[in-house]
């Protein structure tokens, strides 16, 4: 697989978990509930996923379906910024009003 699928999953992750994100700081079970499922189900199975990679990938999702959310922030913060989520309108979620709760 070339770097193309890479960056692809790249997105894929991130846009997942910030969905993730938006959902839990609006309140909404059901988008939630959903991207917790692609987070769990699907994300570890991408084809450019290395083991010890999904691995890492469902210790942040196991966590976050007990309500631990740092990891999932920290996985944002860290990787997902390259991505003008903002301005294409995708994303609502604020790291500081997370937090504010």
């Amino acid at each position: 697989m070339g770097y193309q699928y890479t960056a692809l999953n790249h997105a894929f992750v991130c846009g997942w978990y910030l969905t993730f994100l938006d959902a839990m700081q609006t309140n909404d079970t059901a988008m939630a509930d959903e991207a917790l499922h692609v987070m769990t189900d699907t994300i570890p199975s991408l084809p450019t996923m290395k083991p010890g990679n999904a691995d890492w990938y469902r210790g942040i999702e196991q966590r976050a379906q007990l309500g631990d959310l740092s990891m999932v922030v920290q996985h944002v913060e860290v990787n997902c910024q390259n991505h003008d989520w903002q301005e294409a309108g995708e994303s609502r979620f604020s790291m500081d009003s997370l937090f504010r709760q």
